[in-house]
């Protein structure tokens, strides 16, 4: 038997591979030449491994059931059944399925070309008599163009800056506060300023201070141009007052 030669081509499955086999080297399908065909099988799961593409567990089966067939058929005393034929089967079964479904296909294919309408003529509507300067067109379609670019959505970077902006809590300057009252006892406002990035961040942080004081928190004064910022000073009780 001559050797069988197959050029590499991806398959639906591995029984696709093994009719393609059988139709190419025009082999006897209730006759398979296991030990052959088998060679050739392992030879195409081999170009796809080199080819680092990944082989489908289904090829891998098929692969293990022919070795399990050519194993049976090398045997001294052969199964009285052909171990071959439930293989048989399934290609049959297979190659009549494929068949309808290649008829399918061109019947398909037939039918939505007869579908197909072809395009009617159009006939210019001549009514229209007057006649236009090439800047009168080029203005009224500026304007036209003009009209629709109002009505549509604006662009994406338009929200740019505000789906970008930094959003500073209130209550963490609250709490950014309080602490380093805590641990500084007095501090200038203006001074904890200087280290602001934005003026979002001036804004937080004046509102902070203000809703401390309220609650408060702490104490500001005064001085000029600036808030001295310090911790609440104990005040005195009631009847050590009175005293």
């Amino acid at each position: 038997m001559e050797e069988l030669q197959l050029k590499f081509e991806l398959f639906e499955g591995p029984l696709d591979l093994l009719l393609s086999l059988i139709e190419k080297h025009k082999l006897n399908i209730f006759d398979i030449p296991i030990a052959s065909v088998l060679e050739q099988y392992m030879e195409y799961i081999g170009t796809l491994q080199q080819m680092d593409l990944e082989v489908a567990s289904e090829f891998i089966t098929m692969a293990s059931q022919l070795l399990l067939i050519k194993s049976q058929m090398l045997l001294p005393k052969p199964p009285k059944e052909d171990p071959r034929m439930p293989l048989v089967q399934s290609l049959l079964e297979y190659k009549k399925y494929k068949e309808l479904a290649e008829k399918m296909a061109v019947m398909s294919a037939e039918a939505a070309g007869k579908r197909v309408k072809s395009p009617d003529e159009i006939e210019p509507d001549k009514r229209y008599k007057k006649t236009h300067k090439v800047e009168e067109l080029s203005a009224a379609y500026n304007n036209a163009a003009k009209r629709v670019k109002y009505k549509l959505p604006p662009p994406v970077t338009t929200f740019t800056a505000l789906v970008t902006q930094k959003i500073i809590s209130i209550r963490q300057k609250m709490i950014y506060y309080f602490r380093l009252i805590i641990k500084e006892r007095k501090i200038s406002f203006k001074k904890t300023l200087e280290k602001a990035e934005s003026r979002d961040d001036i804004v937080a942080s004046f509102l902070a201070v203000l809703e401390l004081a309220r609650s408060k928190k702490l104490e500001t004064v005064q001085c000029g141009d600036d808030i001295s910022i310090s911790t609440v000073k104990k005040r005195k009780g009631k009847e050590e007052q009175d005293d």
